[in-house]
Order: C-alpha cells, then structure tokens, then sequence
C-alpha cells in the first residue's frame, strides 16, 4: 500500500490513497480520515483541497451523477474542507471520448489532465 508523501498526511494516518480508500477502509472511516487531515493541515498551515472528479462519460448535458457529487461537496463544505469540482471545468471542451485515455480505459486524458491542472492550479493559494 502507498504511504503518503506529505508529512501532515503521514501525522494523520499515513496511507490515505484512493486505493486505501477504496479497499482498505470502510466508508465509515472516510469522514473521521478526512478531519484528521484537515485538522493537521490546518495546524501546519497547508491547508486542505479536495478536488472531486467526475465519472468522465457524460459530463456535457445532464450530468447523472450530479446529486451524488452534491452531497460530497456539501459534506466537505460542512467541515470547512476547500473543495474544487472539476465537472465545471471538464463541461464543454469537446465530446466526452476526448477527455479518456481510450474508449477501454476512462481514466483522464492528457487533455483532461491538462483541463485538471488548469482548474487545481487556480484553487491553490499563492505562497505568502
């Protein structure tokens, strides 16, 4: 299993991956996960950003997915955790299909990745 490579990851639990996520801890765990980060990166003065990416199928239109990444945005904004939802920055640069690495594999193109970047890269803070 991956270790986090941040410090203030590691002073929360150490191995807080998609996979550990998703295999290793129940959902339950998630919420407690996500405030114990959050409280740590507010300690060091990090800071904390989730960025919630879209199942890449259907984006443009009707999203069916949008009350379910809702609820998750809500969540966050519930414990003060800074959320960007990429949906928005995904919507409308072309069809779907151009955003996945191919038509067997819906992970983010280099496309996507760069759409991505674009929009985290505009949520984080500029160093003080």
């Amino acid at each position: 299993m991956a270790r986090c490579a941040w410090p203030a990851c590691a002073r929360a639990g150490g191995s807080i991956t998609p996979r550990s996520i998703a295999t290793a801890a129940p959902a339950w765990k998630l919420p407690r996960t996500l405030g114990r980060l959050a409280a740590v990166t507010a300690q060091d003065g990090t800071g904390l950003l989730v960025a919630i990416l879209p199942e890449l199928h259907r984006i443009n239109g009707e999203y069916p997915f949008e009350k379910e990444q809702r609820k998750i945005a809500d969540y966050l904004a519930s414990r003060r955790i800074r959320t960007i939802d990429l949906l928005g920055c995904l919507r409308g640069h072309g069809p779907e299909t151009g955003l996945w690495v191919t038509p067997a594999d819906a992970h983010p193109s280099v496309k996507a990745n760069a759409l991505i970047a674009g929009c985290v890269g505009a949520g984080i803070p500029s160093p003080r």
